[in-house]
């Protein structure tokens, strides 16, 4: 994996590029390793910002032409636990070079079976979207869907490319876009640093295409690029207080709700058949936004077993350790008892019913590791954590965590007040 720097080194406007994590979509290597290639990229003295290029992130599946990497992961799966060293050397160059604005570059294919039994296939050159897990705030969501995702897509359909935002249809008949869950470089990326993260997804041309070809959305890729690149550097006052506000929230949302729009969804599709794009008034329930609950109040710290290293892993990659420190006065002890609990049928989700209560307690110090949070860490602490999040670690069986009615949840809350 390597990283290209261009751009002025004075400027505090980093944007940072991602392609590549699948190793099985070229075009999107392609069009973000032309944005530095020497005489065809972007000029040096053009750009009105730091500029970080990462065009393969997964190499061994480019190689391979699979998906995953060579262990079988996909690291774009793979930003909450960080299992893979991919992944987290990502996540240390952000930490470490601190971007005012992240794109994650891929491509999408068009047909998909539940679309094609409707004779529809995605017309979209582009689709992009931003952070969506409830934890970054209400407010924030709503200001980075006005004031940065709605622009890039005004920005580039004028420069002639169908762009929309990325729309998933579930089993259930529910119409939304991106999935809340912090697996992804959108939202991991974004609940670890406070900073906004864009999926860009370019059509993937398929063999009955008369209209989509590889330069055309190799051509789009590098539109959307440009046009994110150009926006940083005219928005990075705006920028720094959307993370500075977001780091700065003394409560945590840790699920949420789709909320359905009053109208049904409308987006342009290409027919399967006849191969004209028309606007289609889709039938189910659009849900174009989730409304924040189980909000918690940040304890001062989270005390975590000694004896969990999985668990102690998992944050040492995200950059969490650790530290030594006097406890204020007064200071309690907090744990949480698993109730009652009726589990999911999809392991990857939180339990369907979950009923848990705080009661103070006693601890051992010498048994627990203490980790303190801070503006920039009490985010993804209480997100890892808690055991009522419902993309936390606690559906992961490797980590430990795991509900059980009847016993009280392994990590505690150190909290400054009795």
């Amino acid at each position: 994996m390597t990283v290209t720097l261009t751009g002025p080194s004075t400027s505090e406007v980093r944007v940072l590029i991602i392609a590549g994590q699948h190793g099985d979509e070229p075009l999107a290597r392609q069009a973000v390793a032309s944005l530095v290639e020497p005489g065809s990229g972007i000029p040096a003295h053009r750009l009105n910002c730091q500029l970080a290029v990462l065009s393969d992130a997964n190499p061994d599946g480019a190689q391979a032409k699979t998906r995953e990497n060579a262990w079988g992961l996909d690291l774009n799966r793979d930003h909450q636990q960080l299992r893979a060293p991919e992944t987290q050397a990502i996540h240390h160059f952000v930490r470490r070079w601190q971007p005012s604005l992240i794109l994650d570059v891929h491509t999408y294919p068009p047909r998909r079976k539940r679309l094609l039994a409707e004779n529809l296939v995605y017309a979209h050159d582009l689709f992009l979207d931003i952070p969506s897990h409830p934890s970054l705030g209400l407010r924030s969501l709503n200001q980075l869907e006005k004031k940065l995702l709605n622009p890039l897509l005004r920005r580039n359909d004028a420069a002639g490319y169908l762009a929309g935002r990325y729309t998933l249809f579930t089993p259930g008949g529910r119409i939304r876009h991106s999935t809340p869950d912090v697996v992804d470089a959108r939202n991991g990326l974004a609940v670890r640093t406070g900073v906004p993260t864009v999926l860009v997804e370019g059509r993937q041309p398929t063999r009955r295409d008369r209209h989509h070809s590889r330069g055309r959305t190799l051509a789009a890729l590098r539109r959307a690029c440009r046009t994110a690149i150009a926006w940083a550097g005219r928005h990075g006052p705006w920028l720094a207080q959307v993370q500075q506000a977001t780091n700065g929230l003394h409560h945590v949302a840790l699920g949420g709700r789709y909320l359905d729009a009053a109208e049904p969804l409308v987006m342009p599709f290409l027919d399967a058949r006849h191969r004209t794009v028309r606007e289609v008034q889709l039938p189910g329930r659009y849900a174009p936004k989730v409304v924040p609950q189980r909000c918690v109040k940040l304890p001062t710290a989270y005390a975590v077993p000694r004896s969990n290293q999985a668990l102690v892993d998992t944050l040492a990659w995200h950059g969490l350790l650790p530290r030594t420190f006097a406890l204020p006065q007064p200071a309690c002890c907090t744990t949480y008892h698993i109730d009652h609990v009726v589990h999911s049928e999809r392991s990857r989700r939180a339990p369907r019913e979950l009923t848990i209560r705080s009661r103070a307690t006693g601890w051992e110090p010498e048994l627990y590791w203490r980790y303190p949070v801070t503006a920039d860490s009490g985010r993804l602490l209480a997100v890892l954590l808690e055991p009522a999040s419902k993309y936390g670690l606690a559906r992961d069986e490797q980590i430990g965590l795991r509900w059980q009615a009847g016993q009280d949840y392994p990590v505690l809350r150190i909290e400054t007040d009795a």
